[in-house]
């Protein structure tokens, strides 16, 4: 029996039933059919989220579907998803009854791991990469002057890394060519909860993310986040220690005073805030975008309907005028024209319906509602990285 499968069923079963009473127990199946029904919109507004976060609630669900069974892997989906569960459990009042090893709050450990943590991908950037100029040259090679300036003014000397918020500096851990030097590392079963190995690790790390703005607003961690993080922490520095890829010694990261913790607490204070506006944007301008996407739709579907009309129209006009016998050299010349628009509105028409269809991406994007937009493009094409590149930007 995999790890929680039990209580995560049983909670999923009363999730589903209290938004359709006729559901008694949890399928995916179940699951999508309602989601069909009801549209994704009135889903998320069920689970009193926005349509962004049921996307990512829904990833989660289905890699635990996908990954229990793998005995390495299974208690890190299980843990994921009950994070995911604990916060619905909250936003509808359900309850959710997990069996976790009884474990102390303690906020001097708790903010060591996450520190420990962000210690290490600085070190492992570093190892892989070389100086801290040879870091700022790779580094230059894939983000703008502007960034990488931002990134000096607030670093330690002769310390890049230290002048990036973690989400910054997952990314560029997580960046395509960077990561090819570490993959190897996180080459293992033991990781597997997404598409790849990349995936798996940055969901790792967005948990990790969200657990540390939690620490960050002064919140006792739940009995949830707490065995998560202890999760996550062990299977980040096992996979870095048995690897021949790194030499990274673990145990010093822990090695601070109460006085190193306190100021680190409150780098991550004014880190958050920074991160919580930016997500607040987004969040306002996506909704922006799929107000505009919705009547664009509307419009388009409007448009489809006139040119067809035109199109059978301009055809029946077409069929009766060469049902005539008549050959005057005026006919004739008329006939042919209404050949060449009818050539023409059915070109057009084509033109129309093959650009709706296939929603191409806006090619040199410059603001964050062309990104958001392209995100959004990519993510429905199932180019999940390239929508992920896109979110990031």
């Amino acid at each position: 029996m995999e790890p929680y499968h039990s209580q995560i069923s049983s909670f999923l079963s009363k999730l589903i039933n209290k938004i359709n009473p006729h559901i008694a127990e949890f399928t995916l199946y179940d699951w999508k059919i309602l989601k069909g029904k009801l549209s994704g919109k009135i889903l998320a507004d069920k689970l009193k989220m926005n349509e962004a976060l049921l996307m990512m609630f829904e990833d989660t669900l289905y890699n635990y579907e996908k990954f229990k069974t793998n005995e390495l892997s299974q208690k890190s989906v299980s843990l994921r998803l009950l994070l995911w569960l604990e916060t619905i459990s909250d936003n509808l009042n359900i309850e959710l009854t997990v069996d976790l090893p009884s474990l102390i709050n303690n906020e001097d450990t708790s903010l060591k791991q996450v520190r420990a943590i962000e210690l290490i991908l600085r070190s492992l950037v570093y190892e892989q990469i070389g100086s801290n100029d040879e870091v700022i040259t790779v580094l230059s090679e894939i983000f703008n002057n502007d960034v990488i300036q931002k990134w000096q003014s607030n670093a330690e000397k002769n310390n890049i890394l230290s002048g990036t918020t973690f989400s910054e500096l997952s990314n560029i851990l997580l960046n395509k060519n960077i990561f090819l030097s570490i993959e190897e590392i996180f080459s293992d079963s033991s990781l597997a909860m997404g598409s790849n190995n990349r995936e798996s690790l940055r969901y790792v790390l967005e948990d990790v993310r969200i657990i540390r703005n939690s620490l960050a607003h002064n919140k006792k961690l739940s009995t949830i986040q707490i065995e998560v993080l202890n999760n996550h922490f062990n299977l980040i520095t096992s996979l870095i220690e048995k690897s021949d890829k790194s030499k990274i010694e673990i145990i010093k990261f822990f090695d601070d005073t109460a006085n190193d913790i306190k100021v680190y607490l409150s780098h991550i204070q004014t880190e958050n805030q920074v991160i919580s506006g930016y997500v607040e944007d987004i969040n306002e301008k996506t909704n922006s975008i799929l107000s505009l996407s919705n009547k664009l739709n509307r419009k388009s579907s409007i448009i489809i309907a006139l040119v067809t009309l035109v199109v059978l129209i301009t055809s029946l006009v077409l069929y009766l005028q060469r049902e005539t016998n008549e050959t005057t050299d005026n006919i004739a010349e008329s006939t042919q024209n209404i050949d060449e628009n009818v050539t023409k509105v059915i070109k057009r028409f084509d033109q129309l319906e093959g650009a709706i269809k296939s929603a191409n991406p806006i090619a040199n994007p410059k603001s964050a509602n062309d990104y958001i937009l392209n995100a959004y493009i990519f993510k429905n094409a199932g180019e999940t990285e390239k929508s992920i590149e896109m979110f990031s930007k």
